[in-house]
């Protein structure tokens, strides 16, 4: 038999012919400076019934079992969000960027800078699959290759000298993305791993480096990749003048001291651009001291925690006090009361002190059974663990929130009750490992005003912990086969590394604290909030862990508490999904 033909078929709809942006058009005749792999991407297809479709944990489960595999090892939609983030990225309409996907099956595959990725990853799995099989996919009406497999290895296609860099949380060596950006005339080559668990291991990599101090997402990684290019490499080129007839540079005005971008007294910056992110004129004699993190990218969560912390204070108008000056100034202070400090042993919360806690309610002979807690995050999303799914092999019906005593009215709260839409557990939580008990329960209602005893918490996004100890809350019990407190306790946790953690094997996805004589959590106090407050604003909180497991005999050893950090991808895709 003679080789089979390799067959094209063509992407209805999936080629960008206005892709040229004008304002940038003084660089496209530029070499790449960028070039991007996706390496270890889990791409391959599986037969269902006639067809062939791209294998992936959701659709394929099933399959998965019967041959003993990992679903975390089939998560095709990791390279797809990658690409949404390189390919619409300006540096890309730039023209500075070249990206290539190399499968964990080892096949490579080159993307035009032209393509524009499927939105949806239905779509996305079907060009896919027509790829892998048919080795190219080309655009509509058009000889033109939008995707096509190409010849290993993969450093026939690199510029020669180039440097090539992994990237790797593992890594000793934390940068920032602009320092990767190439000085002269070159490119470098950045590989990014595509896939959900591991590491990579490469051997035509220089090196391996972090551009944070926490794990991050292969999309997110892409994305600060591309911000930190496109500041230095696009925008960074336009000069400008100040109001104030200084030499300055264009830059994104989160990097720009905030004494150049402050609106009051009149000292309005020049936008440079009106663009997805604002570009200010920034004095370029203060370029040098602007800050080594450069936030280039404001989540979800870090909005929404923006417009609650306001909740938790009252602005109030404070006159000078000199004679000669009348001036009035509005000052912020905590709205909420003070709690003293906590005792050893736990003791109870003060009405309305902790009003994100939310308690999980079981339908009962004599009403509602109580047995985990909870954190409200939003108007319609509580935050717990995966665990907490089922007692008893039945589900929560409703959550409570703003409570103080369970069985008693006298706190003066007034308590909700919201039935439960949906119980939402991390896709991958496993029961016997306790690894991902995490989980996010819609409410069939939205919260349409908040009350003193009654509001959200913040999710702390940042690996790093600030602090070396958090404080636990919940209804749990008060010491090994006691009954459950009614009332709502805290007890304040020293943090411990895993090395101290005993016997109990942890991740970076968990954290261990506790384990002082009577300081612990103990199970009732199961998908309740770990959580610390802000320094400037003692009222706001944000949520650290979520209880999930520990010694039988509580008071005794360190508790594991599921990382929030690790999941904040996951949990604003599932609470705010498109929203942002």
């Amino acid at each position: 038999m003679g080789k089979r033909k390799r067959e094209n078929v063509k992407a209805e709809g999936e080629f960008d012919l206005n892709l040229k942006n004008p304002k940038t058009v003084h660089l496209q005749g530029n070499q790449k400076k960028l070039i991007v792999v996706l390496s270890g991407a889990q791409l391959e297809t599986v037969k269902v019934g006639n067809t062939f479709e791209l294998l992936n944990c959701d659709d394929h489960l099933q399959i998965l079992r019967k041959f003993n595999r990992d679903p975390g090892s089939c998560r095709p939609d990791i390279t797809h969000q990658s690409l949404l983030m390189l390919m619409d990225s300006p540096l890309n309409r730039a023209g500075l960027l070249q990206v290539f996907i190399h499968t964990e099956k080892n096949v490579l595959i080159e993307v035009n800078p032209q393509t524009r990725i499927p939105r949806t990853f239905k779509r996305f799995a079907g060009i896919m699959v027509q790829l892998l099989h048919k080795f190219a996919v080309k655009a509509n009406e058009s000889s033109t290759k939008l995707l096509h497999v190409i010849k290993n290895p993969i450093t026939d296609h690199l510029p020669v000298g180039s440097k090539k860099i992994a990237m790797s949380f593992s890594s000793k060596i934390v940068k920032n993305c602009r320092e990767l950006v190439p000085t002269k005339d070159e490119a470098i080559v950045l590989i990014v791993g595509a896939f959900a668990h591991g590491h990579l291991n490469l051997d035509y990599t220089e090196d391996s480096i972090s551009v944070s101090n926490y794990p991050l997402s292969a999309a997110l990684t892409c994305a600060k990749l591309c911000s930190a290019f496109e500041e230095t490499l696009v925008n960074g080129n336009q000069r400008c003048q100040t109001r104030q007839g200084k030499e300055g540079v264009c830059i994104d005005f989160r990097s720009c001291p905030r004494s150049y971008v402050t609106y009051r007294g009149g000292n309005y910056p020049i936008l440079c651009s009106n663009t997805e992110n604002s570009y200010v004129c920034c004095p370029v004699n203060v370029e040098s001291s602007l800050p080594q993190q450069y936030p280039t990218y404001i989540r979800p969560s870090q909005r929404i925690c923006h417009e609650y912390s306001r909740l938790a204070t009252r602005v109030t108008n404070s006159a000078g006090l000199s004679l000669g000056n009348m001036k009035t100034n509005k000052i912020e202070t905590p709205n909420c009361e003070l709690s003293i400090s906590l005792i050893v042993g736990g003791e109870k919360a003060k009405a309305g002190e902790f009003p994100h806690m939310a308690v999980l309610g079981w339908q009962g002979e004599r009403g509602y059974e109580f047995r985990c807690g909870a954190s409200l995050i939003s108007d319609q999303f509580v935050l717990t663990a995966a665990h907490c799914q089922f007692w008893r092999k039945e589900s929560p019906v409703i959550v409570r929130l703003g409570d103080q005593n369970l069985k008693s009215r006298a706190d003066g709260l007034h308590e909700v009750d919201v039935a439960i839409e949906r119980f939402i557990p991390h896709e991958f939580y496993n029961s016997a490992s306790k690894k991902n008990d995490i989980a996010v329960v819609k409410m069939r209602y939205r919260i349409q005003r908040w009350q003193p005893n009654i509001r959200p918490a913040c999710l702390y996004s940042q690996y790093q912990l600030p602090t070396s100890s958090a404080v636990a809350t919940g209804f749990g019990t008060t010491g090994f086969a006691s009954e459950t407190s009614d009332e709502l306790l805290k007890i304040q946790l020293p943090i411990v590394n895993s090395r101290q953690c005993g016997e109990i094997a942890i991740d970076h996805t968990q954290i261990c604290a506790g384990g002082e004589f009577e300081k612990d959590t103990c199970s009732g106090d199961s998908g309740g909030p770990l959580q610390i407050n802000v320094p400037h604003n003692k009222c706001a909180f944000y949520i650290i862990g979520i209880t999930s497991f520990g010694e039988a005999y509580c008071g005794f050893a360190p508790a594991v508490y599921t990382r929030v950090s690790a999941y904040v991808d996951w949990i604003e895709q599932k609470v705010w999904g498109s929203d942002f």
